[in-house]
């Protein structure tokens, strides 16, 4: 089954018939009969959960590499390399890269909606918490899969602007093109939007999506899209019902990894694929973003490794290990409303909803409630602590995709390798990656 379900991602991205010509043996299908096996087929923890799009990591500011780092990592892959300095020759050394392992995600998740309402006999909460699932699984995958392709969104473009290819069925014959980024925002948050009907409010594993963790991502698409009200509104509901913060004076910084992976603040877990070869244990974190951390701020010695000048290292997962987290948790539903409230110089709020989650951060006693005067210094502490909460989250480079839309957040980046400087500017193209070449030879789409 496993070579079955690598291989149609690639097969439907293409849509090329020397490829759909080449059919899988009948025995690797996955029977549908019954809602078992569909459950079964989105618990593949490793294509529902484990590949999310790691690639804009590898391009934003929290680490930094030695020359002799960058040379290691350019040997054991091209594209991770150029996605460090970023360049442009990206996802053509590997065909299994944040394009097509995505899309496989998405597959699987088709084969469920495709088939969860012909099952007979099955119950029906449980074909609807099937359902769900699926919708939540093809919308998150689309989302991240809009932080790489395609342009920011822009109420004024988004209509006109590519998006990505809106893949809704399994059918692997069927052509496909490009939507539109509103196309593609609106099919996100209608997926979520059923889902959310769907889904239960607890389940078994956090691995499998639960209302929570659509309301999360909710708050979030909407946020990325500057919908400040829906955000709004969306992580309320969240935090409504799954208020819970983890204490960080109640962790140990003496062990490897001081954040546990089932913990009360992680309402979907998931983690960034390790296709790019890149890995917190050899990314060193840049100065910039270590020096902003008090010494009473836990977040420094919870987070971080210090391994002395030039070797800090990242160990504050909220996947419990090694592995970055990419799913949806409280902290940055916390940090949303914050935001919102400030976007709606409602400061009060905003301020109170940053404190609440700054004080189980800081040590006992040390903390001073962070306050502001305005909008303007409202937000540049939200900023500020979107920053230092969010590493290695799947979530900076959408953030600085936002920020470059406004004249008093935006910022250039600036990477020096073995004596050349490299910069990616406000509104550069490289902030939208490339569609991989065998993806534009064979299915006929748009370049960015």
């Amino acid at each position: 089954m496993k070579k079955y379900f690598l291989l149609l991602p690639i097969l439907l991205s293409f849509g090329c018939k020397k490829y759909l010509d080449a059919k899988p043996d009948e025995h690797l299908v996955l029977p549908k009969d019954n809602i078992e096996n569909l459950q079964l087929l989105l618990d593949d923890t490793y294509t529902m959960n484990g590949n999310v799009p790691a690639s804009s990591e590898v391009g934003s500011d929290n680490f930094q590499l030695s020359d002799q780092q960058w040379l290691n990592l350019k040997q054991r892959s091209e594209s991770a390399a150029n996605l460090y300095i970023w360049g442009k020759n990206l996802f053509n050394d590997n065909d299994f890269n944040d394009y097509t392992l995505s899309y496989q995600c998405v597959f699987n998740a088709n084969v469920v909606l495709d088939a969860v309402d012909l099952v007979q006999g099955a119950d029906v909460t449980q074909k609807n918490a099937v359902k769900g699932e699926a919708l939540f699984f093809r919308s998150f995958t689309f989302y991240n899969l809009l932080q790489e392709f395609a342009k920011t969104y822009q109420p004024g473009s988004a209509a006109t602007d590519p998006g990505i290819v809106l893949k809704l069925s399994a059918d692997i014959t069927e052509k496909v093109q490009r939507a539109s980024v509103k196309e593609s925002f609106e099919q996100v948050i209608n997926d979520l939007k059923l889902a959310l009907a769907l889904l239960p409010g607890s389940v078994q594993f956090n691995t499998r999506p639960t209302k929570a963790a659509a309301l999360g991502l909710l708050a979030r698409v909407y946020l990325t899209a500057g919908e400040y009200n829906q955000a709004m509104t969306y992580a309320q509901q969240y935090l409504a019902t799954s208020p819970a913060l983890i204490d960080y004076n109640d962790l140990s910084g003496a062990v490897s990894y001081p954040i546990p992976m089932y913990n009360a603040e992680v309402t979907f877990n998931a983690k960034l694929s390790s296709i790019t070869s890149f890995a917190t244990s050899f990314a060193r974190i840049s100065d910039e973003l270590y020096g902003l951390y008090d010494i009473n701020d836990l977040r420094r010695n919870i987070f971080f490794k210090n391994g002395g000048p030039g070797n800090i290292t990242f160990r504050g997962s909220y996947y419990g290990q090694r592995s970055p987290f990419a799913g949806i948790a409280t902290d940055e539903v916390y940090l949303i409303l914050a935001e919102c409230y400030a976007r709606n110089e409602d400061i009060a709020n905003a301020m109170l909803n940053l404190n609440k989650l700054l004080i189980k951060r800081w040590r006992l006693g040390m903390f001073v409630p962070v306050d502001a005067s305005n909008k303007s210094e409202a937000l540049k502490q939200i900023i500020l602590e979107r920053r230092k909460e969010l590493v290695f989250r799947n979530l900076r480079w959408s953030d600085l995709r936002r920020y470059n839309l406004e004249a008093d957040y935006k910022q250039t980046l600036i990477r020096k390798v073995n004596g050349q400087l490299y910069q990616l500017s406000p509104g550069d193209g490289g902030y939208v990656y490339p569609l991989p070449l065998k993806v534009i030879e064979l299915g006929g789409l748009v370049q960015n």
